[in-house]
């Protein structure tokens, strides 16, 4: 059974069932914890532990400061007995998960970032590069956009499908803020991958299709300093769209760490 929490401002997806270690489950930018569904009825089953908190200003976290976000995680942990944890984060999930490295890194076993968000100007092509070369326009477009109503509705992501990144990103929108939206973004064009030593901690993997962090690019930035990087044919989605990849890679860190 997946427990649904509101607590200190913050919203979370919970499995019953509280072990020594535990899954954190990071979403991506504009998502909500609700983007794992099918991998918790999975870990369900197998007794694992985890949370998957929707983000500051993202779903119904009311919370928008970062830093109490992460102090929340890690108290939120604490409180279900969770001394040891893995992280699996997707996209601007991996931003959560260096705070979470650069506090905890003593109780952290592993770190999956799947299509991560590193260093967006390093990562991105075209349109998308001009966009966060002038981070300007996020706050132009913020101000903008949000005097347009917003539709709060929750997602289902298992019902995805192959459908095409626009639309997704589109609808996806309705689950964050949207002022809060561009302003995470405008924080996205201005980070650097500066902390090797959670690189080096972490396995990256790779959309082949990817239009958001082009494979390429991402794998020529984390090469070196990576603990691995596995590339798939899918694309920044592919978590949720071949979900299936996904979740053999996350049980197969599960097993090496001996989680299951």
């Amino acid at each position: 059974m997946t427990l649904k929490e509101f607590k200190n401002n913050i919203f979370y997806h919970a499995s019953a069932k509280q072990n020594r270690e535990s899954l954190v489950l990071l979403h991506g930018l504009g998502g909500t914890g609700y983007a794992f569904k099918r991998l918790f009825l999975a870990l369900e089953k197998k007794d694992v532990s985890f949370i998957a908190p929707d983000h500051p200003s993202h779903g119904k976290t009311i919370e928008s400061d970062f830093v109490k976000y992460v102090e929340f995680i890690l108290n939120l942990l604490t409180e279900r007995r969770s001394e040891r944890f893995i992280i699996i984060s997707h996209s601007f999930g991996a931003v959560y998960a260096e705070l979470l490295f650069e506090r905890a890194k003593e109780r952290i076993d592993q770190i999956m970032l799947v299509t991560p968000l590193l260093e967006a100007r390093k990562q991105t092509k075209g349109m998308g590069l001009f966009t966060y070369d002038h981070p300007f326009l996020f706050d132009v477009a913020g101000n903008l956009m949000s005097v347009l109503p917003q539709r709060w509705r929750y997602p289902d992501y298992c019902r995805l499908g192959k459908k095409p990144y626009p639309f997704y990103w589109m609808s996806d929108m309705t689950h964050c803020n949207i002022r809060e939206y561009f302003r995470i973004q405008r924080f996205v064009s201005e980070k650097r991958m500066t902390n090797i030593d959670f690189m080096s901690f972490s396995r990256v993997h790779l959309g082949k299709s990817d239009t958001i962090t082009y494979a390429d690019l991402t794998e020529k930035l984390v090469r070196g300093c990576a603990q691995k990087v596995v590339v798939h044919e899918g694309d920044h989605l592919y978590p949720l769209k071949e979900h299936r990849i996904f979740e053999d890679e996350v049980f197969s860190i599960l097993k090496e760490k001996k989680y299951v």
